[in-house]
């Protein structure tokens, strides 16, 4: 008989449990940036055999206006455990959604799974297709690599970060709450990548901002447009910010941009009017709401959400 299993949520106060995912974060400064730093809190739920980890489930949540109101949704990560301990893993993710999964506690888990935490979050955790995942890109093509006249490179969002999402927020029915406690936490404190923070405004009006990075381990050749967070109707700083993503874009040698936006939103037909192109993708985003109100078709047509909101990307 195999020994016992105990599931338990991690306590901040432990060692970390690297050996859960030591593929996603490999030193201590990544473990504590997902799991001790996230200004939304903690999701990760350990399984032990005999005080060995056998199975993990964990998400990132992230502090999200639904409604006009602060509500919680939560980034899965994939599981990577092995076949004969899925029973397990289906445990820890069972016992995070006790704790966590109810009306009043996340509202929203979602994610990309891997091909096996697919199926078993289809026939048990009542996980539905959301869409599969498409982005729009262009060739980086010829011209400057310096940022051109307006643009400045950021090293961390202030208070002005607030005033512009509180801005924009009033166009969606839901989205992460990007104020400078989450853009921080995600791109300018972030040891899993190096970000470019770009923006538009002086020091007391933040007018927009976009962020970049190279991802040549998803494709040779490929940056992403990871945030993009302007007033519609900017034209001005919107075709800055378009023109310093390209230029960042050729100085990293990369000959493709991408970039995500839902079909529904303005930004979607204004980066089409700019050369980007649909590019379909294999990923495909499952959701689980904890709300009928809130299903997958609600989500569709209200969440906003760009490349940021996939957490370890």
């Amino acid at each position: 008989m195999s020994a016992a299993l105990e599931i338990r949520a991690w306590n901040p106060a432990e060692p970390p449990a690297r050996e859960a995912f030591a593929r996603l974060f490999p030193d201590d400064a990544c473990w504590d940036w997902a799991f001790r730093r996230n200004p939304a809190g903690l999701r990760l739920y350990l399984a032990r055999r005999t005080g060995r980890v056998v199975a993990q489930y964990a998400a990132l949540p992230v502090r999200t206006r639904v409604l006009g109101a602060p509500r919680t949704f939560a980034n899965l990560l994939d599981t990577d455990v092995r076949p004969e301990e899925h029973e397990a893993s289906l445990g820890a993710a069972r016992a995070l959604l006790a704790d966590h999964g109810g009306p009043e506690q996340d509202l929203v888990h979602y994610g990309w799974p891997n091909a096996i935490d697919l199926e078993l979050g289809k026939a048990h955790l009542e996980h539905e297709l959301l869409r599969v995942s498409s982005v729009l890109a262009r060739a980086s093509g010829p011209g400057p690599s310096a940022l051109p006249e307006g643009v400045r490179e950021l090293e961390h969002f202030g208070p002005d970060a607030d005033v512009l999402y509180g801005c924009c927020a009033t166009h969606w029915y839901a989205s992460a709450i990007r104020d400078a406690a989450f853009l921080n936490w995600r791109f300018a404190r972030n040891p899993l990548r190096r970000y470019r923070l770009l923006a538009v405004g002086d020091d007391h009006v933040l007018r927009g901002y976009a962020v970049y990075r190279s991802a040549p381990e998803l494709r040779p050749g490929l940056g992403l447009v990871l945030d993009w967070l302007v007033l519609p109707g900017d034209d001005d700083a919107s075709a800055r910010l378009v023109a310093a993503l390209l230029a960042s874009a050729r100085a990293d040698g990369a000959g493709v941009l991408a970039a995500s936006f839902p079909e529904w939103s303005p930004w979607s037909l204004y980066f089409q009017e700019q050369g980007f192109l649909h590019r379909p993708s294999e990923h495909l985003q499952v959701v689980r709401s904890a709300v009928p109100r809130f299903d997958m078709l609600w989500l569709r047509d209200n969440w906003w959400h760009t490349l940021a909101d996939a957490l370890l990307l």
